[in-house]
């Protein structure tokens, strides 16, 4: 659900615009229209301060802790931001001197360590000794004659020679520059370099402490920016005496911004948002589904004027996650993990933290009613073990066989409940926030979605339930066509309705076919990480049949195939429900998107204060 907003025009004098300004962004709750397009020289120079900081911060390495030593929180954070980006610049550049010697230090390794004071000494002597190489076969079949030469070293089928010549060189080989330091020389540099970056990067890790004064100034900057954005944005009249400015406020706030209005004495207008405006959008969900929330903004927000399908993706999203994922232990280490995660490492996102316990959940349950399997143990082969024995019995939906409830069938039914969930949807957007006439053309695609279903098994599948049904669902197909031919574009006339219809029409009986058939991926990555799971237990009690050694190596193998196994089907199982959900379900839904998050005017510095 989205929360309900009301549109408030401003009106004010020009010489109360900096004041009120200020009294509203302490007040934090009214969303300004801005008009992005006006950047002065002011706002370009309070928007690269704020970058500045913004990357000093994103300089102190992750892992840095809170160090009382460090004496960052004694200067400006403009200075500290100074200090940290020619930290960082060094450490670039001394990381760079380090590649270099790599380099060199590879080049010079077939050649083992020399002293280049004695290449010149020879030098000297009208002697130079040039370093070359070239295939080994190459090499050896080369009458070199009296010309000295000597062999170096031979690798991966490459021979290194020095010639001592006089004069040119005649050698048909590919001749080598090779550093004038020496590999000693070369690895005492690389080490103190190393000392050097170590030393750069533990002053850049102690500038951690550092980081509350740097919030607190791009926050104050936030805060500067946001006003110079708010105030280029009101239009004025031609005399520039009166400004206006339109804002939005959230229908349970209109009490609270009414009476600050009358308090500050300023002229404003409430009205209802009309079909055409950009309306801001607050996500409004309850516990559960909101949980999903984070889901819905991987995509885009719903715009005002639709429904906001986040409650239907918890329906659905964790169905699909468990049916891919379908081990229940792997269900288990979910809960587990994100249960921890809850409390510990994910206490300030306690959101994501329950949303994998809730997908653990799932997998748990599904795990078992469908493809009956514990960390890749098929429960219903183990029914001497009490335990399984008794888990067995809820197993509903088999992989395989002639059930026509298997994982196979269940995937591609899944699918058509979502995609006529999807097109009840758009009846529903379309009734609501357009006309019941808008809805007629959604009607008859569910009309045709349900009526070419039941066709189809009634009479190409023979399925006896489906038979007395199919004369009603000829009639209804035929119903569906119609209604999708007269209302698919309400707004031209008859005539070129039916024409732009056929269209759509076809894209719904094409789309029906391939939007169903993508739901079997939903099968395809259940078997795949039940088979894996089966083959990893399969090479871990090999392993452990041969003796202690191999107990303890097949139990490593065990839980690393496990972990990687989980790792890769997890990654899977979060991904194609997505597509399923962003593709096949918004499109049948009639998802616009594009929606405006809700955002206030207000001063970011406030709430780092509050916290501190």
């Amino acid at each position: 659900m989205k929360a309900r907003m009301n549109k408030v025009q401003l009106i004010l004098h020009h010489g109360e615009k900096a004041k009120f300004l200020n009294a509203l962004q302490e007040k934090g709750i009214l969303h300004l229209e801005i008009n992005a397009q006006h950047v002065s020289h002011s706002l370009e120079t309070l928007m690269a301060q704020r970058d500045r900081l913004v990357k000093a911060k994103t300089l102190i390495p992750a892992d840095s802790k809170h160090s009382p030593d460090a004496g960052a929180t004694d200067h400006n954070a403009y200075e500290i931001a100074q200090e940290i980006q020619a930290l960082a610049t060094e450490i670039d550049q001394n990381n760079s001197a380090v590649e270099s010697i790599d380099k060199n230090i590879q080049a010079l390794a077939p050649w083992g360590q020399f002293e280049g004071e004695y290449i010149a000494k020879l030098h000297e002597r009208g002697i130079e000794v040039r370093f070359y190489t070239a295939p080994k076969k190459a090499f050896l079949a080369f009458n070199f004659g009296e010309k000295p030469i000597a062999l170096i070293s031979e690798q991966h089928g490459m021979a290194y020679f020095v010639a001592f010549e006089k004069g040119d060189s005649d050698l048909p080989f590919e001749r080598l520059q090779l550093p004038s330091s020496s590999l000693t020389q070369l690895e005492q540099e690389k080490d103190l370099l190393k000392k050097k970056i170590a030393a750069d990067l533990s002053k850049l890790k102690a500038f951690k402490t550092a980081t509350p004064s740097l919030d607190k100034e791009i926050a104050l900057l936030n805060d500067q920016i946001a006003y110079h954005e708010a105030s280029a944005s009101f239009q004025k009249t031609e005399d520039s005496i009166i400004h206006h400015i339109k804002g939005w406020i959230p229908e349970n706030h209109k009490n609270s911004i009414i009476q600050f209005l009358d308090d500050n004495n300023i002229a404003y207008i409430l009205t209802d948002p009309q079909f055409a405006d950009d309306v801001p959008v607050i996500l409004k969900n309850k516990k559960y589904p909101g949980t999903f929330e984070s889901i819905t903004k991987i995509f885009e927000l719903p715009n005002y004027q639709e429904l906001d399908l986040t409650p239907v993706i918890a329906v659905f999203y964790p169905i699909f996650f468990a049916y891919c994922l379908g081990d229940s232990g792997y269900g288990l280490i979910f809960v587990l993990l994100f249960g921890a995660g809850y409390f510990t490492f994910l206490k300030n996102n306690k959101v994501i933290a329950s949303l994998g316990m809730i997908l653990g959940l799932f997998t748990m349950v599904i795990g078992i009613l469908k493809s009956g399997t514990i960390f890749g143990i098929p429960i219903t082969t183990q029914r001497d073990i009490p335990f399984f024995d008794f888990f067995s019995r809820f197993v509903i939906i088999p992989e395989t066989g002639d059930d026509p409830f298997n994982a196979f069938n269940v995937a591609l039914i899944l699918g058509l409940v979502q995609i006529n969930v999807g097109v009840i949807a758009a009846i529903i957007r379309a009734w609501i926030y357009e006309s019941f006439e808008a809805s007629l053309s959604s009607f008859g695609k569910l009309f045709i979605i349900i009526c070419t279903v039941v066709l189809f098994l009634g009479g190409a599948q023979e399925m006896e339930i489906f038979a007395p049904y199919q004369e009603i669902a000829k009639y209804g197909l035929g119903a569906g066509i119609v209604l999708v031919l007269l209302f698919n574009n309400i707004r031209l006339p008859i005539l070129e309705r039916i024409g732009s219809g056929v269209l759509p029409l076809y894209f719904i009986f094409t789309g029906l076919l391939g939007d169903t058939l993508s739901y079997i991926r939903l099968f395809a990555l259940g078997i795949s990480s039940g088979i894996l799971g089966l083959v990893i237990n399969n090479i871990g009690n090999q392993i452990m049949g041969s003796g202690f050694i191999g107990i303890v190596i097949g139990v490593i193998f065990l839980i690393l195939g496990h972990g990687l196994n989980l790792f890769i089907s997890g990654l899977g199982s979060f991904v194609h429900p997505l597509r399923l959900t962003f593709v096949e379900f918004y499109n049948n839904a009639g998802f616009k998107g594009g929606g405006i998050p809700f955002k206030p005017f207000k001063k970011e510095s406030l709430n780092i204060q509050q916290e501190s």
